[in-house]
């Protein structure tokens, strides 16, 4: 994706074209209202080195590593922006990314003595599975367009606002067959770590480079490349594997997550420049 980034900036600077005279200049649209899909990155969000598993009936423990990544996932954008003038607008947009993560976890060189082999179930439950996590966000923000709106329109974008999270970023959890409790025989999910308090609401924001090209009376193609930039909840400090509740330390880290996206632009409103 950042390949790409640099490349779209290139190909938008490409595109700039020259200034027409204002004799040529056609209609401006005012209003646009945006409809994009796109394809985001992943990447580590936090890792745990040591975290002490324990061994029924707890008297021994196992170390193991933990770790939650970001997998690569797909966005979708719906936005306004409003023009008063021919490059500066503002605009307001609701952003859906399926950032999806993936827990990991790397065993010790051998697990205790356990003769239901618990802890390393645990272990191998908790690698590679996939946890639908995810995240809205609510942005204003300013467009600058440019050069004129005749042919590619290259442009800058900023904004910022507030991000909804959905599903926990922290919570371990692996699926075990046990003889005790004997509710377990068939299965069932074993807590390893946790959040303290579920990290609901963060601040974000986003850079973007992108270009516009006309389709039509009325219509624009959008391909764009954006850095989301926010706070997502990460562990810092390991669980204690006695506590019923298996709290970690947890805190918040800035995280940029690049993406690719492509979508139309509908020219709702236009103003037709006076022709001299």
């Amino acid at each position: 994706i950042t390949k790409a980034m640099f490349g779209l900036c290139a190909a938008a600077l490409l595109a700039f074209p020259a200034r027409a005279a204002r004799a040529q200049s056609g209609d401006e649209p005012n209003l646009i209202f945006s409809i994009t899909g796109g394809y985001t990155g992943g990447g580590r969000l936090w890792k745990l080195d040591k975290q002490a598993v324990a061994v029924l009936p707890g008297s021994q423990f196992d170390t193991v590593s933990l770790e939650r990544r970001l997998r690569p996932g797909f966005s979708a954008v719906l936005g306004a922006t409003l023009f008063r003038s021919r490059h500066l607008g503002v605009g307001l947009e609701v952003a859906l990314f399926a950032l999806g993560s993936e827990s990991r976890c790397a065993p010790p060189d051998s697990f205790r003595t356990d003769p239901q082999r618990l802890n390393e179930q645990t272990c191998a439950s908790i690698q590679g599975k996939h946890i639908p996590t995810s995240m809205v966000a609510f942005q204003g923000g300013l467009t600058y367009q440019l050069g004129d709106r005749l042919g590619a329109q290259p442009y800058l974008r900023a904004g910022g606002g507030l991000a909804i999270l959905g599903n926990s970023f922290v919570q371990t959890t692996a699926e075990v067959v046990s003889n005790n409790p004997t509710s377990c025989r068939t299965g069932c999910s074993r807590l390893v770590l946790d959040a303290p308090q579920r990290k609901e609401f963060v601040w974000t924001a986003t850079l973007a480079a992108g270009v516009a090209l006309p389709m039509g009376p009325g219509y624009r193609f959008r391909a764009e490349v954006r850095d989301g930039i926010t706070a997502l909840p990460v562990v810092t400090g390991p669980a204690n594997p006695l506590s019923t509740t298996l709290f970690a330390e947890t805190a918040t880290s800035v995280h940029h997550v690049l993406s690719l996206t492509f979508g139309i632009d509908v020219l709702l409103e236009r103003r037709r420049t006076r022709r001299y």
